[in-house]
């Protein structure tokens, strides 16, 4: 009944160990995959900037053609003086307008793998404890079946062996470990 006892304690400390590491394997899965949804995600932000600065380059080239040929209907020189002034202006603010749209597409796209990194770095360190778990597991079940035969030893086998003076495992002579020679410079 005592070695039942033990064997399945034994067991338990195992089974609860791999349960927990499988757990832990499991959210390492669940991290790489949202890791790459994250890649994917960053790599869709650089494609999705880079064409809103597309569309508004196009936009902004759009409009200030409009805006030629309306000072040249009008009769104004669009080549000096104000008119050249107010274009050149038109021609700076697009210009800042496509380059605030690409740079809010590279926030977007680093945000996004800045969070793939830390998914990355979640499942290799859930990984590693649940390494560490098995291993914790493996002990835990050892000791117990350990601490189990010595229990079992006090309680069945210490007075006859001690009764005997044997199994000591240090005794000259005597015992299970150790042994000294009889004779040569060991004289017992």
């Amino acid at each position: 009944m005592f070695i039942a006892a033990t064997a399945l304690q034994t067991v338990g400390s195992l089974a609860g160990g791999f349960d927990q590491a499988s757990q832990l394997d499991q959210q390492a899965r669940a991290a790489d995959y949202n890791a790459g949804i994250a890649d994917m995600q960053a790599g869709q932000a650089y494609a999705a900037g880079v064409a809103r600065e597309s569309q508004q380059r196009r936009q902004a080239a759009q409009v200030l053609g409009e805006s030629r040929a309306a000072l040249g209907e009008s009769g104004f020189d669009s080549s000096s003086g104000s008119a050249l002034d107010v274009q050149l202006q038109n021609v700076r603010n697009a210009e800042l307008d496509a380059l605030q749209i690409r740079y809010e597409g590279v926030l977007q796209g680093q945000g996004h793998e800045s969070q793939a990194a830390m998914d990355r770095y979640t499942a290799q360190t859930l990984r590693a404890s649940a390494k560490n778990t098995r291993r914790a597991a493996f002990v835990s079940a050892a000791a117990g079946a350990l601490m189990g035969g010595a229990s079992y030893g006090k309680l069945f086998g210490a007075p006859a062996a001690a009764a005997s003076g044997a199994g000591s495992g240090l005794s000259l002579g005597g015992g299970i470990g150790l042994r000294a020679p009889t004779t040569g410079y060991w004289r017992g």
